[in-house]
């Protein structure tokens, strides 16, 4: 695929522009020698370009007849090198300057055809990762759905039981309730977790201040590490720890900071 063609005089941008789709469907059959070298990651220098010249780059008269009428003096071509990978070529020739190119200027057109390549190599790679980045927020979108529909029946029956719509709770029955809560409210804020991660790439994350006291999420600390050890004994591991929250100062701590609680 050819992405740009210049040239300062159109009737010969329109010849140039027939002479490489010509020799565009010629190397969908068959390659010359020096298309060969080009796409093997050689660069190509002709200083002085002859009537023999021509007759190798043109694969029938048509060709042959369109490289004559361009009339040029010098061509090179370099390949657009990364990491060993051929991306396409850089084809400079002149014509009416008469100007002949030399080992100094094919140089210079290796070190733009490195820089183009690497700019066309952190193009792809960038749009790569946006398309990436795209299906992670899709997914943790269609988890966030999937896992808080359940999780919100969970929640609607839990507060039937808490106003004693279902009748009268034993003792065990509340405490395995209160189980039950604290896991829903941890599996709330994972999945809010997630989304915020999949906020913050997307550079759409609001952060909320407010006024938080040190002694209350102190207590959240705590009662997360409660509920970690209470699951591990309910499903038949026995606990032998005690978590318990300690002070120095008295009275106790009262400090406050200014942060999202949610986060």
């Amino acid at each position: 695929m050819r992405v740009a063609l210049v040239h300062d005089d159109p009737a010969k941008l329109a010849i140039a522009d027939e002479y490489l789709r010509l020799c565009h469907a010629d190397s969908l059959r068959d390659q010359s020698r020096e298309r060969a070298r080009v796409m093997n990651g050689e660069s190509l220098l002709i200083p002085v370009f002859t009537e023999e010249n021509c007759a190798g780059l043109a694969s029938d008269s048509r060709q042959l007849e369109l490289l004559r009428a361009l009339g040029l003096s010098s061509m090179m071509v370099v390949p657009l090198l990364v990491a060993g990978r051929v991306l396409g070529t850089i084809t400079l020739c002149t014509a009416e300057s008469q100007r002949h190119y030399d080992e100094v200027d094919l140089q210079l057109a290796q070190e733009l055809a490195a820089r183009a390549a690497n700019a066309v190599e952190h193009a792809r790679l960038l749009e790569r990762a946006e398309a990436g980045n795209a299906a992670k927020v899709e997914f943790l979108r269609t988890v966030n759905h999937e896992l808080r529909q359940p999780l919100n029946a969970i929640g609607g029956l839990l507060q039937l039981w808490d106003l004693g719509l279902r009748g009268e709770l034993t003792q065990t029955q509340q405490g395995d309730l209160e189980r039950i809560k604290r896991n829903q409210l941890q599996l709330t804020h994972l999945i809010e977790d997630l989304l915020s991660f999949a906020r913050l790439e997307a550079g759409k994350l609001v952060v909320r201040h407010e006024e938080v006291r040190l002694a209350s999420v102190l207590e959240g600390v705590t009662a997360a590490l409660a509920l970690e050890l209470d699951s591990r004994s309910t499903f038949g591991a026995e606990s032998i720890f005690t978590v318990r929250l300690c002070t120095t100062s008295s009275p106790p701590i009262d400090a406050s900071a200014e942060v999202d609680s949610s986060r």
